[in-house]
C-alpha cells in the first residue's frame, strides 16, 4: 500500500466519518486563515476539556511512519500535554507531548516512559515537521523513532529520539489533539501522511510534502450517470462542493459500464512546474439508495489527460449502507485509488502539467435495481519542491546545496561539488555571456565591487571589495563578463578555479586565498600554489604584463614554495618577504637580482639557502 492515508484537512469538516473516520472529541476547528498549504488546516485549542480526532489506519502489525506539520500558536500551561499519539482502541501506546517550556518529549505511553532526550524549545508561530516511526512486527521489541524539522529548513534534523520498547497491543490508529483541558495551548496541524513499508514508493519516512486538493470543475470525457437531489445543471457540479453535502447533490447509476469523468481545478500558482509529485490519491463520498437486496458496485477512475490511459481502483461496494461514507466501507478506511506515477503501466512521474490536464471519475460495475450515489469526488496530491540547478530570485534569499550543483551561465560560471549562497534585496542571475548581481550578498562585500573580463583592456577589476575563496582547488571560470555590484560572494568547493584572460587588477580591496592547491591563472601570468596570499591596501594594484606595483599598501607572502610569476617579472621562492610602504613599486627596464639581504625599508629574511630573485 505504501501511502496509507493523507490528511490535508481540505474537506473542511469536523464531522466524524468525513475526512477522518473513527471519532471526534470536543470541537476542533477548521482553520482557514493560518494554514501551511492548500486552503485549510485543523486547529486544536480547547480550554474546557479534551479535543482530538481519531482514525484507524491499519489492522495489521508492522512498520508505519506518521507525519504531520504543526504550528504552536500559544504554549501549554501545564506539562506533559500529549499532542499526538498512536493507539490501540483507546489505549495510548506511543506519542509526543509538549511541556510549558515548549520542549517536546517522545514517549512509550503504555509504560509512561520517556524515550531519548527532550527537544530544544520550539518557537511559537513557526511551522515544524514532526514524523515518527513504529515497527510493531514483534510487539515485545517494537522499534520507535521520532524526527523534528523546521519547515523553513526541511533538511536539518532538530531532534531524533529513538529506542526499542515492549508493547502489549498493536498501534493501529492515531489521535491528533489533547486528551484533557489546557488553559492556553493552541496548535494548528496540516499536511498529514501515514506510510507503511509495502511497495516501491512512499514505503518509509513521508518526508517533506505539501498537500493540495483538486475538485471537479468541468465535464470530462464521459457523462452517463444521472443527477440526483437538487439539480445543479451539470454532473460535475453535483460532486464538487466542499464540504460534501451528501443527499443534497449527487450523481447516481445502477447500470454496469456507465461512466462519469470530470476535469479538475487548476493547480495553485504557488506549486512550481517542476515540483516533485510524491503521490496522487482519489477520494470519494458515496452511499446506496436502498439497503435491501443486492448492492451496486463501482470503481474510481483517473487519467492524466482527455482520452488518456485510465487507471481504476478495486470494486467499492455500499454494503447495504444508505448513509454516506468516505473512502470505502470496510475498516481500515484508506484511499481506494493511489498512484505514484502516471496511470497504467507508466513509470513516468506526475507533473503539475499532468495534474492540470487530469480527469477523475466513476464507473458502475454491477447492474442492480438500486442506485450507487456519489456526492463528492476529489484528488489529493502530495508534492515538494524540486532541487534545481539554475535559479533566478528577486527580493529573496537563494540557497543551493548539493553534491554536484551547477550554475552554468553559457560557459561563464560553473561551481561543482560546492555550496553557493545568495541573499539580497534584488539578486538576479542573468545568462548569455554575463552574470550580474546587484544589491546582493554574494561573498563579495563592497560599495561597488566589479569583476569585469574580456573588455578593451582585457582585465579583471575588483574595487572596494572583499573577495574570499577557500577550497582544495577552487575554480571560477568566465568567458566574457562577470559583474558583481554591491555584493558579497562566497564559494566553497572541492575544485573551484579563478581563471581569466590576461590581467588582474585589485584596487582599494582585500583579496584572500587559502587552499592546499589554489591556482589563479592569468594566461600564464600569475600563479600561487600551496600558499597564502594576502593583499590589504587603500590602493593595491597588480598589473600585467611587465611589473608588479604596490602603492600605499602592505603585502605579505609566507610559503615554502610560492611563485608569483608576472610574465617573467617577479619570482619569489621559499621565502618570507614583507613590504610596507606608502608608495612601493617593482618594475623598470633592467633585470634586478637580489640575494642574501635587501637594503632600504623593505625587511625580509631567507627561510632556507635558496635565493630570492627579482627578475624582469
Amino acid at each position: 500500500m505504501a501511502r496509507l492515508m493523507s490528511f490535508p484537512f481540505e474537506l473542511r469538516s469536523i464531522t466524524t466519518g468525513m475526512e477522518w473516520i473513527t471519532s471526534t472529541n470536543g470541537t476542533p476547528v477548521i482553520e482557514t486563515t493560518t494554514f501551511r498549504s492548500g486552503s485549510a488546516a485543523l486547529r486544536i485549542n480547547a480550554t474546557g476539556g479534551a479535543e482530538n480526532i481519531h482514525h484507524i489506519f491499519r489492522t495489521t502489525q508492522g512498520p508505519c511512519w506518521t507525519r504531520f506539520y504543526f504550528r504552536v500558536v500559544a504554549g501549554s500551561t501545564g506539562n506533559d500535554v500529549i499532542i499526538i499519539s498512536t493507539l490501540s482502541g483507546n489505549t495510548n501506546l506511543v506519542g509526543v507531548r509538549i511541556d510549558a517550556n515548549e520542549t517536546l518529549e517522545f514517549l512509550n505511553l503504555e509504560d509512561s516512559a520517556q524515550v531519548g532526550a527532550s527537544s530544544s524549545a520550539i518557537s511559537l508561530d513557526t511551522w515544524y515537521r514532526l514524523e515518527y516511526y513504529i515497527d510493531s512486527t514483534t510487539l515485545a521489541s517494537t522499534a520507535i523513532e521520532a524526527r523534528l524539522y523546521a519547515a523553513s529548513d526541511e533538511s536539518t534534523l532538530l531532534w531524533n529520539p529513538s529506542g526499542t520498547i515492549n508493547l502489549a497491543l498493536n498501534p493501529d490508529r492515531f489521535r491528533l489533539g489533547i486528551t484533557a483541558a489546557d488553559a492556553t495551548l493552541d496548535i494548528i496541524w496540516d499536511d498529514g501522511a501515514i506510510n507503511d513499508d509495502v511497495g516501491s514508493f512512499e514505503n518509509s519516512w513521508p518526508g517533506e510534502g505539501e498537500q493540495i486538493m483538486l475538485r471537479p470543475s468541468a465535464a470530462g470525457d464521459n457523462g452517463a450517470w444521472t443527477r440526483g437531489g437538487t439539480d445543479s445543471g451539470a454532473n460535475w457540479s453535483q460532486t464538487e462542493e466542499i464540504p460534501p453535502d451528501d443527499v443534497t447533490t449527487y450523481v447516481q447509476s445502477n447500470t454496469s459500464g456507465q461512466i462519469d469523468d470530470y476535469n479538475l481545478d487548476a493547480t495553485p500558482a504557488a506549486m512550481a512546474s517542476d515540483d516533485v509529485i510524491k503521490c496522487v490519491q482519489v477520494g470519494v463520498r458515496f452511499a446506496i439508495s436502498s439497503g435491501s437486496g443486492a448492492d451496486p458496485d463501482f470503481v474510481l477512475r483517473i487519467k492524466a489527460s482527455a482520452s488518456g490511459t485510465v487507471e481504476e481502483s478495486a470494486n467499492l461496494s455500499g454494503a447495504g449502507d444508505t448513509s454516506y461514507q468516505s473512502y470505502k466501507i470496510a475498516t481500515p478506511r484508506q484511499y481506494a485509488l493511489t498512484l505514484y506515477d502516471l496511470p497504467g503501466a507508466s513509470t513516468t512521474a506526475w507533473t503539475k502539467t499532468d495534474l492540470d490536464a487530469a480527469q477523475i471519475g466513476v464507473r458502475e460495475t454491477v447492474t442492480d435495481t438500486h442506485f450507487m450515489r456519489v456526492s463528492a469526488l476529489w484528488l489529493v496530491a502530495d508534492h515538494k519542491p524540486a532541487s534545481g540547478t539554475l535559479l533566478v530570485v528577486q527580493d529573496a534569499t537563494l540557497a543551493l546545496a548539493a553534491e554536484s550543483p551547477a550554475l552554468t551561465q553559457h560557459n561563464l560560471l560553473v561551481v561543482a561539488d560546492g555550496l553557493l549562497a545568495l541573499a539580497a534585496e534584488s539578486p538576479a542571475l542573468t545568462q548569455h555571456n554575463a552574470l550580474a548581481v546587484a544589491d546582493a550578498l554574494l561573498a563579495l562585500a563592497a560599495e561597488t565591487p566589479i569583476l569585469t573580463a574580456h573588455d578593451p583592456a582585457i582585465q579583471l577589476v575588483v574595487q572596494d571589495a572583499l573577495l574570499a575563496l577557500a577550497a582544495d582547488s577552487p575554480a571560477l571560470t568566465q568567458h566574457n563578463i562577470l559583474v558583481v555590484a554591491d555584493a558579497l560572494l562566497a564559494l566553497a568547493a572541492e575544485s573551484p578555479t579563478l581563471t581569466q584572460h590576461n590581467a588582474l587588477i585589485v584596487a582599494d580591496a582585500l583579496l584572500g586565498l587559502a587552499a592546499d592547491g589554489v591556482a589563479l591563472t592569468q594566461h600564464n601570468v600569475i600563479a600561487v600554489a600551496d600558499a597564502l596570499l594576502a593583499l590589504a591596501a587603500d590602493n593595491v594594484v597588480l598589473e600585467m604584463p611587465g611589473a608588479l606595483t604596490v602603492q600605499d599598501a602592505t603585502i605579505a607572502l609566507a610559503v615554502d614554495n610560492v611563485a608569483l610569476v608576472q610574465h617573467g617579472v617577479l619570482v619569489v621562492q621559499d621565502a618570507l618577504i614583507g613590504l610596507t610602504a606608502d608608495n612601493i613599486s617593482f618594475g623598470g627596464e633592467e633585470p634586478v637580482i637580489v640575494s642574501g639581504s635587501m637594503a632600504g625599508p623593505y625587511p625580509w629574511r631567507r627561510r632556507r639557502e635558496e635565493e630570492m630573485v627579482l627578475v624582469r
